[in-house]
């Protein structure tokens, strides 16, 4: 995949344009055909407009705290994969309001992410862009060969799967092996804004009234991730046990600590990797006071980190500011703006500590963007997913390794996906 630099908004060394182009970037984490999808935005011509579902946009915009750097949508369209040089994407399909309502809404199992897949046809074969579906790594590497980019798509949160009552467990078992066989999802999140019958959620978004709505409607604890005591469910376990043998990669963002140690236990006595496509720190790195923002509470503990690693997993770095620190201004509101500096001192930390649990830290690291997903603000010195590179250039002048560099874009989720499937 080649920056053309003369389309790009900022000076790129030669050597930096060189690297960059040596990595084929796959960012683990996109929500942009879900913007698509459910807002309608125009993702061939860069028009963010809202054609359709403008209430959903009205409680996004409530709930989501915006930045002042490009904030709630309009991060990356099909021409910011060009120019940012990217070699691909898992794009994200989840249901939104059986997520936060599961047991109100209709049973849509699946259907969401054939829709966002449908879409996203329309667009490529209408326009002809550069870039195919891949179903497995073995795919990715033959379009990688002969440069063209990738779009895997994925499930966030096990809520697509159906109703998560007991009634319903037989069926989402059965959801679970169709969504890799026939819906060639690549990997599943289990959690998302709320908890199901299989683990709980790390945190659940939003203000005291909605928090009510799913104590009443979910049958369980609400509020942070510190409440809840308890990791996988006995369904649980079987549905982890069932996702490693058909080969679909489990994705632990937004579960919580207990839970994810469950699924690393399991998945490495099955030889299989276990996976965070767009995390952030429990403890962010200078965390100036004691009582933590929610923002911060959906991040991975320590322990839980060196568990994925130890199955031979990755975990994807978040690029939403508010999500990696945790700092307040004089009057304490939540300082939400924040650099590059914070996504790479977070990947650094990540490396660090592993490394000294006596593994390799710098083949556990990825990144995953969540543009034009649940967060509102991009780092200051990005636009949009056009200016990928300007991280390429700030790992480079940490002296970064070419391969560290390579591994972080590609390789370390590359074989981690590889390791996964069936």
């Amino acid at each position: 995949m080649q920056i053309n630099p003369k389309n790009f908004n900022a000076k790129l060394d030669p050597f930096t344009v060189e690297v960059h182009n040596s990595c084929y970037p796959i960012d683990t984490h996109l929500d942009s055909i879900s913007g698509s999808y459910y807002f309608g935005f125009d993702l061939e011509n860069r028009d963010w407009s809202i054609r359709k579902n403008y209430v959903l946009a009205a409680i996004a915009k409530l709930l989501l705290p915006a930045g002042e750097n490009k904030p709630h949508y309009g991060h990356v369209a099909f021409s910011d994969l060009e120019i940012g040089g990217y070699g691909g994407a898992c794009f994200t399909a989840h249901a939104v309001l059986q997520n936060i309502f599961p047991k109100l809404w209709a049973d849509r199992a699946l259907k969401k992410i054939q829709e966002h897949y449908d879409l996203f046809l329309e667009y490529t074969e209408l326009n002809n862009f550069n870039i195919t579906v891949a179903k497995n790594s073995a795919e990715i590497e033959q379009s990688r060969s002969i440069g063209k980019k990738v779009a895997l798509f994925c499930i966030e949160g096990a809520h697509c799967l159906g109703i998560p009552t007991v009634s319903n467990q037989k069926n989402r078992l059965n959801l679970l092996r169709k969504a890799k066989q026939d819906q060639n999802a690549v990997y599943l999140t289990l959690n998302h804004y709320s908890s199901t019958d299989i683990s709980p959620a790390s945190y659940k978004i939003g203000p005291d009234w909605m928090r009510h709505l799913y104590k009443n409607f979910n049958n369980d604890t609400t509020g942070p991730a510190s409440s809840y005591s308890n990791g996988l469910t006995e369904f649980g376990r079987e549905f982890v046990s069932l996702a490693n043998e058909v080969g679909l990669l489990i994705d632990v963002t937004h579960t919580n600590t207990e839970a994810i140690i469950d699924i690393c236990e399991i998945s490495k006595a099955n030889n299989r990797p276990v996976f965070a496509s767009h995390a952030s720190l429990r403890t962010p790195i200078g965390r100036s006071q004691s009582a933590p923002s929610k923002h911060t509470m959906r991040g991975i503990e320590s322990e839980a980190i060196h568990a994925i690693a130890e199955t031979g997993g990755c975990i994807s770095v978040v690029m939403c500011p508010y999500f990696l620190q945790d700092r307040r201004d004089k009057n304490g509101k939540q300082i939400k703006d924040g650099g590059l500096g914070l996504v790479v001192d977070t990947m650094e930390f990540i490396t660090g500590y592993l490394s000294k649990q006596g593994l390799n830290g710098s083949k556990h690291i990825s990144f995953g963007s969540d543009f034009d997903g649940g967060i509102a603000c991009l780092p200051r010195e990005m636009n949009s997913g056009a200016d990928l590179p300007i991280l390429t250039q700030m790992l480079l002048d940490r002296k970064w390794s070419i391969e560290h560099i390579q591994d972080l874009y590609s390789e370390n989720f590359l074989r981690t996906l590889k390791c996964s499937e069936a």
